[in-house]
Order: structure tokens, then C-alpha cells, then sequence
């Protein structure tokens, strides 16, 4: 009796949660729809760089927030995997706005219950553009084998422990823009493959304590990141294929504690970083990088990098700030975290903060 009970409760709660997806797929066509014209008409060339498409998104989140029922990350990946994808651009744009509020009210929904929000989405090779993209709250948020643009971009988490990973992603524009007039604890990349600027992470106007990125491809990866005004505490990076790398950060009053970069091949990697030369015919103001360490590096003698101290892997001194910067032990935990469990993905997000906290207070103030 009590197994047949049991099998009436399971079967009524995978009907409730079939109704709650295709909830949240129907309502979301609805707002597109309703949206459509208005970023279709009002779109300029540089979506990216305007408030229209927050405006945009504040509209859908509003709506959003309003209508929908409760709902859980188990939804939100139901509703990833059956949401059609192949639209045109403005459309494309949208859904993905959507996809954001979907991840902030949720977010809003466990904070209100003191709940911390850990979620991870494995696309399994499926293209997205603009998935999460706008949304301003999340907590730990894992995107695993997505295709598209502008995947995680724009993104603020409301708080300063927001972590965001990106892990196996190919397209363009991937994770760019993030942390802008807001702090972001922790950005970190592996198995990049971009197009046209790859991978950023930037902090205009906001903060980013540590950005970790292993096996990046694509052109300028993590171009102007903490510019106008922003600050990235410790940047640590190998592996890094491409031309560009880390051009113009630290420009415009930018802050960087510390850059670490090993095996760096492209042309131009840190070009002008730090320095007053934003455009070739525009100064601005200088920006503040503390350290760069760099170890094979092609392409750049760093002549043109502002930096208080430039230490090459040659220097007797390297070793030990290597060393007291913990940068092996970073890299050494998330080696693996691609093959992992999701469970042990996770575990080594945990240990990859603590690490973290050991190290902070190496950032100047």
C-alpha cells in the first residue's frame, strides 16, 4: 500500500514539474513575442554597449518575476534543453534575457529563505547565445558544453561572493562584460574556444577578486579587463592561445593586483596594459597594475605594459612569489574539475575558495 502511495506521490510530482516547464517555456514565448518588435526597432549596431537591452531586461523581469510560480534549477535546466534556439538574433537575444530572469528569481526566491543557489547546466554541445546573459543575482553558477555568443555576459550576482565558471564553451563574446558596477568573487575559465574576443571577464566600474583561466582559445581572451575604474584582484592564466591577450587592461584608472601568465602564444598579449593609451589617438588616464609574472610569453617583450613590477620566470625571485601566491595549487584544483562529478565539481569550488581566502588579503586595499 505504501509502495502504491509512493508511486501516486512520484507520479503527481513529475506531472506538477511537466506543468511548471511548460509553463515557464510558454510564458517565456509570450514575453519574446511581446518584446520583439521593440528591441527589433530600437536595436543599434553595439547591443552589448548600451542600456537598451537592460532596459530590455528589467522589462522581462518585472513580468517575470510577477507571473511566474515557483520553480527550481531542475526546471531551468528542462527548460535550457527544450527551448528552441534556432532563432534570429533579436529573438536569440531575448530568450536569452530570459533565460537570465529565470536565474535571478530564483536566486532572489532561496536568498529570501537563506539559501545559497549552486547550479550547474551541462548543454551537451547545444547552442545558446546569451544564455544567463543581464541577470543581476546569482550565487555559484556552472555552464558546462554550451555554443553560441555572448554565453554569461553582462552578468552582475548582486553580492561579493558570486563564483561563475565556464567550462568547455566554444563561440564568441563568451563571459564578457561581467562584474561591471558590481563585485564578482571568482571568474574562472577552462577549454575556451572563441572566435572574435573569446573570453572577458572586465569589472568596468566593478570588481573581480580572482580570475582563473586554463586552456583558452581565440582572439584577444580577456581584452580591457578592470578598465574604467574597475579592478581585478589576481588574474592568473595559462595555457592562452590567441593575439591580444589581456590588451588595454588595467586602462583608464583600472586596478590589477596580479597577473600571472604562463605559456602565452598570439601576438600583442598585455599590449599597452596599464598605460594612459587606450585608442591610438585617445589618452587616458594611466591605469594601476602591481605584478606581472610571466613565464614563455610570445610575441611581447612587455615594453609597453605600465606595471610596478614585470618578473620573468628567469628572475630568482619568481619562484617564491609563485610560490606565495599559491598559483600551482589554483591551477592543480582545477585540472580535473572538466571530469569530474557534478558533485565533485562543487567540492572543488569549495576548496578553490578557500584557497582564495588564504591568499585575499595579499590584495592591496
Amino acid at each position: 500500500m505504501f509502495d502504491k502511495l509512493k508511486g501516486i506521490e512520484k507520479e503527481r510530482e513529475e506531472k506538477e514539474r511537466e506543468n511548471n516547464i511548460a509553463y515557464l517555456i510558454g510564458f517565456g514565448e509570450s514575453i519574446i513575442e511581446h518584446q520583439y518588435l521593440t528591441l527589433k526597432e530600437r536595436e543599434p549596431p553595439a547591443l552589448m554597449f548600451n542600456e537598451i537591452p537592460k532596459e530590455i531586461y528589467n522589462t522581462i523581469y518585472r513580468t517575470a518575476k510577477a507571473e511566474l510560480p515557483d520553480f527550481t534549477g531542475k526546471d531551468i535546466e528542462q527548460f535550457i534543453r527544450k527551448a528552441d534556439t534556432k532563432q534570429d538574433k533579436a529573438r536569440s537575444k531575448l530568450l536569452g534575457m530570459y533565460s537570465g530572469c529565470l536565474l535571478q528569481i530564483l536566486t532572489e526566491r532561496n536568498r529570501e529563505k537563506k539559501e545559497r543557489t549552486r547550479l550547474y547546466f551541462n548543454g551537451q554541445g547545444k547552442h545558446f547565445s546569451y544564455l544567463f546573459s543581464f541577470t543581476d543575482k546569482f550565487d555559484e553558477l556552472i555552464v558546462d558544453g554550451f555554443k553560441g555568443e555572448n554565453i554569461c555576459s553582462n552578468m552582475r550576482c548582486g553580492n561579493k561572493k558570486g563564483i561563475l565558471v565556464g567550462l568547455n564553451l566554444e563561440g564568441d563574446r563568451l563571459m564578457h562584460h561581467n562584474g561591471e558596477e558590481d563585485c564578482i568573487s571568482m571568474i574562472i575559465a577552462k577549454n575556451i574556444k572563441g572566435k572574435d574576443y573569446s573570453v572577458g571577464a572586465n569589472g568596468r566600474e566593478g570588481e573581480i577578486g580572482l580570475i582563473l583561466a586554463q586552456n583558452i582559445s581565440g582572439k584577444g581572451p580577456f581584452i580591457y579587463t578592470a578598465v574604467t575604474g574597475g579592478k581585478a584582484g589576481f588574474v592568473f592564466a595559462e595555457n592562452i592561445t590567441g593575439n591580444g591577450f589581456m590588451q588595454f587592461s588595467g586602462v583608464d584608472e583600472g586596478k590589477i593586483d596580479l597577473i600571472y601568465a604562463r605559456n602565452i602564444s598570439g601576438k600583442r598579449p598585455l599590449y599597452r596594459a596599464g598605460t594612459s593609451e587606450f585608442q591610438d589617438d585617445v589618452d587616458y588616464d594611466a591605469g594601476d597594475i602591481g605584478i606581472i609574472l610571466y613565464d614563455n610569453i610570445t610575441g611581447n617583450r612587455l615594453y609597453d605594459v605600465n606595471a610596478k613590477t614585470k618578473m620573468s620566470s628567469r628572475n630568482k625571485k619568481f619562484p617564491k612569489l609563485v610560490s606565495d601566491y599559491k598559483i600551482r595549487q589554483f591551477f592543480k584544483l582545477i585540472t580535473p574539475i572538466d571530469k569530474v562529478s557534478v558533485e565533485g565539481k562543487f567540492a572543488i569550488l569549495d576548496q578553490v575558495k578557500a584557497l582564495y581566502e588564504s591568499i585575499r588579503h595579499k590584495a592591496r586595499k
